[in-house]
Order: C-alpha cells, then structure tokens, then sequence
C-alpha cells in the first residue's frame, strides 16, 4: 500500500496540483508546499469518497442486520396517492429529532417528523431525492 505521501505525489501529479500554484509565496519552500500539496489532494480524496444517500442508507441497514433487527425495523419507500412517496425508517437509536414541513407547490414539497427512533418523510412525486437525502442526514446523526 502506498503511503500518504505516495498518494498525495501520485494525486497531485494527475490533477497537476501544486501549492505553489496555489499559494505563490511558498514556491521556494518545499515543505511548506507538500504540506498545503497533501491537504488538497486530502480534500479531493474525501470529495472522492463521498457517498450518495442511497448508498447511506443501504449501509446503515446492512450494518444494523442480524438476524433478529430485520425482522421488526427497517427502512420502508413507498408512492402515495397524493401523488407522491413516503420513506419511513425505524430502528435507529439517538437519531436527530427534526419537523420539518415545506410547500414550494402542490407538486413540489416535503413533511418530516423524526424522532430519536424513527424517520416519517412524505414529499410530492419529484421529491424522493430530497426525502432520501434528509433521512441519510438523520441517520448519519443517529
């Protein structure tokens, strides 16, 4: 495996990062400018890494199954008739209690009631990526 600084040469040579070009008055100063050179490509490595909610929440379910958990909590997408869908997770523990409640239009908007516990999300039929952002947001808090 390489190390730290491998990566952050490796990086920074295939998205031609330089601190200098970054941060002029440390051209001369090569240490100085590895240092801001490791920081970015550390940054660029995390925006990399950053994940979408469904694979959050596909996560956080694996993570909680047992054998037993699954049987009674879980997460729950649905369509409702207004039109519209819901997500409904349970089984988490110490998540962000949030309400939430915004009307852009009749066909553009979101409800949220979550507890310590469980996730209620109800939006209109463009919302899902919104609802399933929101509920990835709590159960990263939970």
């Amino acid at each position: 495996m390489a190390s730290t600084r491998e990566r952050c040469e490796f990086l920074g040579r295939i998205a031609h990062i330089d601190a200098a070009d970054f941060f002029p008055h440390h051209a001369g100063n090569s240490t100085a400018r590895h240092r801001i050179t490791e920081k970015i490509v550390r940054s660029i490595t995390n925006l990399l890494h950053m994940t979408d909610p469904l694979t959050v929440l596909q996560r956080w379910y694996a993570s909680r199954c047992d054998g037993v958990w699954e049987h009674a909590h879980g997460i729950e997408i649905a369509n409702i008739d207004n039109p519209g869908w819901r997500v409904k997770i349970d089984g988490a523990s110490a998540g962000k209690p949030l309400d939430l409640h915004v009307e852009r239009d009749e066909m553009d908007w979101i409800s949220i009631r979550a507890t310590d516990t469980a996730f209620a999300g109800y939006g209109g039929p463009g919302n899902l990526p919104e609802l399933l952002a929101l509920a990835a947001d709590w159960i990263k808090e939970a």
